[in-house]
């Protein structure tokens, strides 16, 4: 998390030559780059209809607080209200400028409206214990590759009459508009679906113990996992004998000085001197030498046999000459000419017959 110097004299342990009238104005730019990084952010909700800029909490200004809310009904109101009028409940993105380091967060804060303090925050407890099951498992079935099932932070603060149930950090990948407004749209929709049951209404509402964790994917290129899965593949489809063969060819390759193994990378060879078509038809022959070509389908014009070749057991692991993945090289057009020279070029080099 992020910090702000004020003092910077007072760390613990310095150097001896120290430039004290360095670090405080670089500091000072440092941060406020920082901090524009994350209003710039946010600002973005200004496009979104369903948002408007309310820095403010019970009709007092915040300080330091930016913040966007949801509007709740055709008014364009932002406060969903209990049956009772006790408890409004805003759903809104915000940042805090004095405390950026936990970035811009999203979700539901509650606002007590009558009655004590501490049985307003117990009450809005209450109801999220009840929903959140809801809210759950409509985020997971919304992001398919998310899981929101661990992402409820706790608030740190019960000030002003007013309580966070929870929020979510926006993530430094995640879009502003696609992720954070949408899913405090999504938030906003199932509380109000269910506003005016959980205060006893018996329907039975998911629990989380009913949201399932989901099982994702993280998909690399250029690993050991990407290459091991591109040899199973090969095994399933094609025999465990095809996939010995495609590992003996990469290495014949290697040695013979066609390709390099590129150490940036944790598993990833490059193509050497050989251009993008030479490397296209390439793939091709040896997709052909060694029985990989998984499809042929028959044209209804002239009768012209089409090949199907499974680029997906060399994108995974292969650069061009330029560092560009095989997307460009398959996109390459297709050369007769080419494709002699190089099956002269492989039978050369002992990788064919």
């Amino acid at each position: 998390m992020v910090k702000k110097m004020n003092k910077i004299n007072e760390l613990d342990e310095s150097i001896p030559d120290r430039d004290f009238g360095f670090e405080m104005p670089e500091t000072e730019k440092l941060y406020a780059e920082y901090k524009q990084s994350f209003v710039d952010k946010i600002k973005k909700l200004k496009d979104d209809e369903d948002f408007e800029e309310d820095n403010s909490f019970n009709g007092v200004k915040a300080k330091h607080h930016i913040m966007y809310k949801c509007k709740v009904n055709d008014k364009g109101e932002t406060l969903l209200q209990t049956s009772d009028g006790h408890i409004g409940y805003e759903f809104l993105v915000e940042f805090d400028l004095e405390d950026p380091g936990y970035g811009i967060y999203y979700g539901c804060r509650g606002h007590i409206k009558e009655g004590g303090q501490k049985e307003g925050i117990e009450r809005i407890e209450a109801y999220w214990e009840k929903i959140k099951g809801e809210v759950c498992a409509v985020l997971n079935n919304t992001f398919v590759e998310k899981d929101f099932l661990n992402r409820f932070q706790k608030t740190n603060n019960a000030n002003n009459k007013t309580f966070w149930p929870f929020w979510i950090a926006l993530g430094a990948d995640e879009d502003i508009i696609k992720v954070a407004a949408r899913a405090t749209k999504l938030i906003r929709n199932v509380y109000k679906k269910y506003i005016k049951c959980i205060d006893g209404d018996e329907r039975q509402l998911r629990s989380m113990d009913d949201v399932k964790e989901k099982t994702i994917l993280l998909r690399t290129n250029y690993t050991e996992e990407a290459y091991e899965d591109i040899l199973a593949k090969i095994k399933e489809k094609n025999g465990a004998e095809k996939s010995k063969l495609f590992h003996t060819f990469i290495m014949k390759m290697e040695k013979e000085g066609i390709i390099k193994e590129d150490d940036r990378y944790e598993r990833c060879w490059k193509f050497e001197k050989l251009r993008n078509v030479e490397v296209h038809c390439l793939i091709r022959i040896v997709c052909e030498e060694m029985g990989l070509v998984v499809a042929k389908n028959r044209m209804n014009n002239g009768d012209r046999d089409i090949k199907s070749y499974p680029w997906e057991y060399f994108t995974p692991v292969f650069l061009s000459i330029h560092d560009e993945n095989f997307n460009s090289i398959r996109k390459t057009a297709y050369n007769t000419a080419t494709e002699i020279e190089m099956k002269e070029f492989l039978i050369h080099h002992k990788l064919i017959d």
